[in-house]
């Protein structure tokens, strides 16, 4: 696996070594409060998670591949890519940013150079993004990132939320 480089930061793969800096974001309920599979509930469950991540990105066609950003090495956010092998142009981000990081631009800096990469090595020519209606931040990087808006669909359920029915939009950059 292989880590990349921007102005600001190094993108590295995602390792048990970020396990504490990686659950002080995955399990801030303020943070997360508007994403599918967080807040993580514990420790250990993100332990678990890590492993997950770590086992998939060995295999020879990963479904998914989950980076660090680090900013003179501390873990300023996470940025996570999931394939789809009936679709191999096609890559999906997801995204959290350190509270203490937000708002200066590190996941776009972060999410573009995997776009140059993936659409180089990888053949990758569509992006699309996820985004909870009321996640304003997440739909302004989407759109930060030359994204444009494609459509809404309601049947998303957020974790701290399991039985409150939500709206997400779809966002697409195509190359």
């Amino acid at each position: 696996m292989f880590s990349l480089k921007t102005k600001r930061l190094e993108l590295v793969p995602l390792s048990l070594e970020h396990l504490d800096a990686i659950h002080s974001l995955l399990s801030d309920r303020e943070l997360t409060r508007l994403m599918v599979f967080n807040p993580r509930e514990s420790l250990e469950e993100t332990r678990e998670y890590l492993i997950s991540a770590v086992n998939e990105r060995e295999k020879a066609d990963p479904g998914f591949l989950e980076f660090v950003l680090l900013f003179n090495g501390e873990v300023a956010g996470d940025l996570t890519l999931y394939f789809f092998p009936e679709e191999p142009e096609k890559a999906e981000f997801a995204w959290i940013v350190s509270k203490k990081y937000c708002g200066r631009g590190f996941a776009a800096e972060a999410a573009k150079a995997l776009m140059a990469y993936f659409s180089e090595n990888r053949g990758i020519k569509r992006f699309i993004a996820l985004c909870d209606s009321e996640n304003a931040p997440s739909i302004a990087l989407a759109k930060k990132l030359g994204m444009s808006y494609v459509s809404s669909r309601g049947g998303r359920f957020n974790r701290l939320a399991p039985t409150e029915e939500r709206t997400e939009h779809l966002f697409e950059l195509v190359l």
